[in-house]
């Protein structure tokens, strides 16, 4: 950056520099740590596909029910809404 100063009549250009090296090392540094140091890249890789799926699957019934009840009309009012069975865990629990 270049800047004008006026000492005593005389104007004189002063420049001002400034190194990147620290921002460029930081940069190196925390890539090498996410991509070269440690084995984090592929577990996670792992975990964001499985997350996805079980999301996915999860969801596909709530789109189900939503597509039943979007049917569901002021003049279709006898509709119903299919309500999905508990899960296996929970059959086994006796009834009061």
């Amino acid at each position: 950056m270049a800047t004008g100063v006026d000492v005593g009549g005389r104007l004189y250009t002063v420049l001002v520099a400034a190194t990147v090296q620290v921002q460029a090392d930081t940069v190196s540094t925390v890539a090498w740590f996410i991509l070269g140091a440690t084995p984090l890249p592929l577990p996670l890789a792992v975990v964001a596909v499985s997350v996805w799926v079980l999301v996915g699957r999860s969801l596909r019934q709530v789109e189900r029910i939503r597509g039943q009840v979007a049917g569901i009309s002021a003049r279709s009012l006898d509709g119903r809404v299919d309500v999905p069975p508990p899960p296996m865990r929970s059959r086994r629990w006796p009834r009061r």
